[in-house]
């Protein structure tokens, strides 16, 4: 649904169509027949009214990130070298989206894992469009940027700075991870990709 917090005369009256089918499960028994699944990829939702927002019912469900075991899984499906766990997982941690990408590119393209490695924090990667969709938004949302250039910079987790806002934006955005007060970049990728931007 990411894309419908773009547009927010429509995004506000098709979440609370949702949120009142959610909410005649309670009244009436073949509305509890009616299961949903909403999948959005971000936090932001917008100046939602909290009675009339789909997001605060329900179970939440998080995509956590991909253990080098379910990495090695995933390239035995695939047919690959499992040497290419390490270097792989280097780039881009255990990100499933980029992940799974990256898997199905150097199986259906018969790329080995230094072109794929070589090419992936540039125009040119496979993550191209990905990592373009984050650099427009950050360009739209100038304090953003600014925010996760101090974060790139350093070469360790940085201490959170005071601008919660946007370190909670960035996370939901999925390009930092916060530990504690720390926050640094998700992986390696947005960090060669990103500090050259």
């Amino acid at each position: 649904v990411d894309e419908i917090f773009n547009y927010p005369e429509i995004s506000k009256n098709f979440f609370a169509m949702l949120r009142s089918w959610y909410e005649e499960s309670n009244n009436f028994e073949i509305w509890g027949n009616l299961r949903m699944v909403i999948a959005y990829s971000t936090e932001y939702h917008g100046k939602l009214d909290i009675y009339q927002s789909p997001f605060n019912v329900g179970l939440p469900i998080e995509l956590k990130e991909f253990t080098s075991e379910q990495v090695t899984q995933l390239i035995y499906l695939h047919q690959l070298d499992p040497e290419i766990v390490t270097p792989l997982m280097s780039m881009v941690g255990g990100h499933p989206y980029l992940i799974r990408l990256a898997l199905y590119k150097m199986f259906q393209d018969e790329l080995t894992i230094e072109e794929l490695l070589k090419y992936a924090p540039t125009e040119s990667g496979i993550y191209q469009e990905h990592l373009s969709r984050h650099l427009e938004t950050m360009a739209e949302k100038s304090n953003i940027k600014a925010v996760f250039q101090e974060i790139l910079k350093a070469n360790s987790p940085v201490r959170l700075p005071n601008k919660n806002r946007e370190v909670h934006q960035l996370e939901a955005m999925g390009l930092i991870t916060i530990k504690g007060d720390y926050a640094q970049p998700r992986c390696n990728l947005y960090r060669q990709y990103f500090q050259e931007r």
